[in-house]
């Protein structure tokens, strides 16, 4: 699904935008991405309001994080709209619709298709993170995870 987006929307390089992303999201969903306050133990959440016959949805993120973290909780709670999971509290961090949607936003802010030529010119975690506005961390495993390192 984040390959999908990044094709329709041309996206060649890093930084991915992420308002072009939301822009493009909206199209096809009635949302809202609202930043808040939230406790610090919860980056971001997504809402389903269902007024009558009409579905809204509200993506809530956490201003106490740093920005790069927002960016990844915004990309997160994006694949719960596409992936049609909400989650509750009894999910937890590891389950398959966590998992999910954390994969979704790392391909969808970190795209395997453009990361791979970047990383061969300079494979450098801290500075890619850099380039993509996402944390160091995040980029670490993106890497891995996409088998980048020989």
């Amino acid at each position: 699904m984040a390959k999908k987006i990044i094709k329709e929307l041309e996206i060649k390089e890093a930084p991915i935008n992420l308002r072009e992303i939301i822009s493009h999201v909206q199209k096809e969903f009635d949302l809202q991405i609202i930043p808040d306050k939230l406790s610090d133990n919860i980056s971001g959440i997504i809402l389903k309001i269902t007024e009558l016959e009409e579905e809204s949805f509200v993506i809530g993120f956490n201003t106490n994080d740093p920005w790069c973290r927002r960016r990844f909780t915004i990309g997160h709670e994006i694949g719960h709209l596409f992936f049609n999971t909400m989650c509750n509290k009894n999910d937890g961090d590891n389950s398959a619709k966590e998992t999910e949607c954390e994969c979704f936003s790392a391909e969808l802010l970190m795209p395997k298709s453009i990361l791979k030529k970047d990383f061969a010119k300079t494979p450098d975690i801290p500075e890619l993170s850099k380039k993509y506005l996402v944390s160091a961390q995040a980029m670490g495993i993106k890497i891995v995870d996409d088998g980048l390192l020989r």
